[in-house]
């Protein structure tokens, strides 16, 4: 039996020029994908657009409905008492419960995305098929292409046997890779919430609330962290407030979860990777999911009334983060292959990114001029043989 770690060294996949970069991916995804003519010409988008923006209306006003009712009881309490009642604290309550603790606002979105998968994976395959051209027209070769060989593979269509996929099936609405992503998003969002929910039960213990939320965020921390960064953290958790802790806690994990469900259908699934599979993907790219992800969700909580535009948005730069953090897919999956994505060794160190044949953002050329952003390989995550089996990763 393996023994806990407690004491480990950062991961080079987590540090700050990482999630610098992840956010870098985000605004050029957005910027870059959108310079596509195309992609605002196709009438199945111009009308989904209407829809995605009805749909983050709609669900705004669920979402307010819990606030809603609350102050109309408030009034009538106020008229029935005839006396001042202070619901501002029970309106944050509410507030901190809807969109921290429980996330509803990602959660239907993310559903909704399920049910408008085919939108969704279109919009991603579109921006590999843009980038692909802007890379031939600039580079003069088609060697690093992306879309053709994703569009070659094939999901294997068997449902994955759990009592929540078995629940899903019954509903007779759903394909088998809607099912099993659903069940997989399900359960990934049910630990989350209940995570969140032990963590802010810890915020009540009295005088040690500090102190046991502090070890518990930190510690979920160490292993990308490192030990002495994970202790500064515990440190200055305990002098912030334990609900700040439990805001950042829940922030990173719907951030990580909305990427590798995003990717979902349109990119593991077509690869054939197991949930687990996925995780040490996305572990592996831990510092620029996060950074990426965290530009989304952030715009998503601004802008909520068209949260699911922003999540639209997020799902074509999707494509661009796909070209710099994968290798293109090759024309017959192979096990070495998939273990170097699954296990992403590069580790970027550069903060520049290359124009690659796009229109440049206005003033850029002042940050940096013809600088390369050929990621640096000479540094590891986890080295490991080609000849290491898949079944040993399940």
């Amino acid at each position: 039996m393996a023994s806990p770690i407690f004491v480990s060294n950062p991961s080079p996949t987590f540090s700050w020029t990482a999630i610098f970069k992840g956010c870098q991916f985000a605004f050029l995804g957005a910027y870059r994908l959108l310079q596509n003519q195309l992609f605002f010409e196709n009438p199945k988008y111009f009308k989904f657009t209407f829809v995605a923006l009805q749909l983050s209306i709609v669900v705004q006003i669920v979402l307010s409905l819990p606030s809603i009712v609350t102050k109309f009881s408030y009034w009538i309490l106020r008229f029935i008492v005839n006396k001042e009642i202070d619901i501002q604290k029970l309106n944050e309550l509410i507030s901190f419960f809807i969109y921290d603790v429980f996330q509803l606002q990602a959660i239907i979105l993310l559903v909704i995305y399920t049910l408008y998968y085919d939108v969704f994976e279109e919009v991603f395959i579109s921006g590999l098929q843009y980038i692909d051209q802007v890379t031939i027209a600039n580079k003069k070769t088609s060697k690093n292409v992306y879309s053709t060989g994703l569009l070659k593979c094939k999901r294997v269509n068997l449902r994955n046997i759990s009592l929540l996929s078995n629940w899903i099936a019954k509903l007779n609405r759903f394909s088998t890779h809607q099912i099993n992503h659903l069940s997989q998003l399900l359960q990934s969002y049910l630990q989350l919430v209940m995570m969140n929910l032990f963590i802010y039960s810890c915020t009540h213990i009295p005088r040690l609330s500090s102190v046991v939320v502090s070890f518990i965020v930190s510690r979920s921390f160490n292993t990308k962290l490192g030990t002495s960064v994970t202790f500064l953290v515990f440190s200055m958790g305990l002098v912030t407030p334990p609900y700040v802790l439990l805001e950042f806690y829940s922030f990173y994990s719907i951030t990580q979860l909305m990427v590798k469900y995003l990717l979902n259908i349109p990119y593991f699934q077509k690869l054939n990777f197991t949930d687990l599979q996925s995780d040490n993907w996305l572990y592996s790219r831990a510092g620029l999911s996060f950074g990426f992800g965290s530009v989304f969700t952030m715009l998503a909580w601004k802008f909520n009334y068209i949260a699911l535009l922003i999540l639209i948005l997020q799902q074509l730069s999707l494509a661009y983060f796909i070209s710099q953090v994968t290798d293109p897919v090759p024309e017959s999956l192979t096990e070495p292959w998939i273990l170097t994505q699954i296990y992403w060794t590069r580790i970027y160190n550069k903060l520049t990114v290359s124009g690659d044949g796009f229109k440049p953002i206005p003033l850029s050329y002042i940050i940096s001029k013809h600088e390369s952003s050929t990621p640096d390989t000479s540094a590891y995550v986890t080295p490991i043989s080609s000849t290491t089996s898949l079944n040993r990763l399940n």
